[in-house]
């Protein structure tokens, strides 16, 4: 079994549109105690690679994830590679420090399986990437996507 590309390079983004006003995610209470392997960019900084192992919930309170969404979608993405058949303990995310983050991201996790032939590969990335492509968007396009909410 190979579970790493060697030549092709395919690729599936999600972008979801949330209101930054209301920012909460309706599913989060069905992944909440969902345990999460994460090295955070403070102890990354601090020189240690040991991820945490804490439940979505606890990393939220803590503040060590910034939006529920994302942590949503790391959950998810978990998931997947657990039927795939990679367990819990071959898989971490590691949070990206800001000078490794893509311009757009104000928060970045990596997503990593081991393998015993290569080590830790990267599998997907998550990022919270603001309203930075709607507003690029709107900049060079002209067009007005701000969106009226009537109270």
């Amino acid at each position: 079994k190979l579970s790493i590309r060697l030549r092709e390079f395919t690729i599936m983004e999600l972008e979801l549109f949330i209101d930054p006003e209301d920012p909460k995610c309706l599913e989060i209470n069905k992944v909440e105690n969902e345990v999460l392997r994460i090295i955070p960019a403070e102890a990354r900084i601090k020189g240690c690679e040991e991820p945490l192992e804490l439940t979505v919930r606890e990393y939220l309170d803590k503040g060590l994830i910034s939006m529920e969404w994302l942590a949503y979608f790391m959950v998810k993405a978990k998931q997947f590679m657990e039927h795939l058949g990679i367990p819990h303990d071959r898989q971490r995310f590691v949070e990206k420090l800001p000078w490794e983050r893509a311009h757009y991201s104000s928060q970045g996790f990596d997503q990593e399986i081991y393998l015993d032939r290569w080590g830790w590969v990267e599998v997907s990335g998550h990022n919270y990437r603001t309203d930075y492509d709607l507003k690029r968007h709107m900049d060079y396009s002209g067009v007005d996507m701000t969106v009226y909410k009537q109270f």
